[in-house]
Formats: structure tokens, sequence, C-alpha cells
């Protein structure tokens, strides 16, 4: 395994799950949000998006977590391993509200530099329609590309994963 994807919502654990991917497989980790957002969370150009996923996407190692569907069509195919963390939404969006609360204000690790943890309602009406309105699509995406993929949808699946996972 020399490119893994990482999907999942909000709060389900995917950049936590990458940096140990990371770590493990001696991979480079590489958080969409870093280079998806500019400062004060100004999202990108789609074009301009898609050119510098494109590139991300050439190299010939990592591990990348993050959702943004509409460059699946430039993620999916080149990964290895598609691991999609399909967590119930009570915990994720009670991760999020934790995240939000005890960092608000602050920048996280895999988060875009200028882009502090705030609250947004928005953001947490997506959090919580993530597993009826979003995974599904996902699921229909993973079983159309046949590529190996682990569905993940526990905490402790995850750590047996981990445990299980071969170098």
């Amino acid at each position: 395994m020399q490119r893994i994807a990482i999907l999942g919502g909000s709060g389900s654990g995917k950049s936590t799950l990458a940096r140990a991917l990371g770590k493990k497989l001696n991979l480079p980790v590489v958080h969409m949000d870093q280079h998806y957002f500019s400062a004060g969370w100004v999202e990108p150009d789609h074009a301009d998006w898609r050119e510098k996923v494109a590139s991300m996407c050439a190299e010939d190692q990592w591990v990348m977590d993050g959702n943004y569907s509409k460059t699946f069509d430039l993620r999916l195919p080149r990964a290895d391993l598609i691991i999609f963390l399909d967590f119930p939404t009570w915990l994720c969006t009670w991760r999020v509200f934790k995240r939000t609360t005890f960092g608000f204000g602050k920048v996280r690790p895999d988060s875009a530099v200028g882009c502090p943890e705030r609250f947004d309602p928005q953001f947490l009406l997506y959090v919580l329609n993530y597993r009826s309105q979003r995974a599904p699509k996902i699921r229909e995406k993973l079983i159309e590309l046949g590529t190996s993929t682990r569905i993940l949808s526990s905490p402790n699946d995850i750590n047996k994963f981990l445990e299980e996972l071969t170098i």
C-alpha cells in the first residue's frame, strides 16, 4: 500500500487515522483541509482546487484524508486502499462539539493556517445529515470503483485494523 484515501464524516477520526497510518507505514500524510482553505476559511476556485488535488494525487505515496467528493474522480482511482469511516451520527456530532468547544479559536494541526476552530451552524447541519445524505453516495461510489475498500464503523474497528495491518 502506497496510496491510501480516508473518507468519512466530520468527527469520525479521518485525520487521526491518517497520522497513525502515515507513521506505521512511513507514508506522507496529506490533510486535504490544509490545502483547500486559505486563511479565514476562504475557499479556492474550483479549477485551481482540482489542479492542486491532481498534483497531490500524482505523488507515488500518500495517506490522504478528507471527503471533497468533487475530487473523487482524481483521488479514488489512484488509491491502493480506500478507508471509509462510517460512524454513527451521534458520535461524530459529539466529537465535533467537543473539538469546537475545547479548540475554539485555535488552529488544529490538520487545518489550514489561519483557520481557527469556530462554531458554524451550517457545518453542524452538514455533520447531522452526513450519514443519511452523503454516506449512501460514497458507498455507491466505492462499489462502482471496485477498489480495495475497508469500511470501519467504530473506534474498535479502527484499532483492530491498525493492529492487523502488516508492513
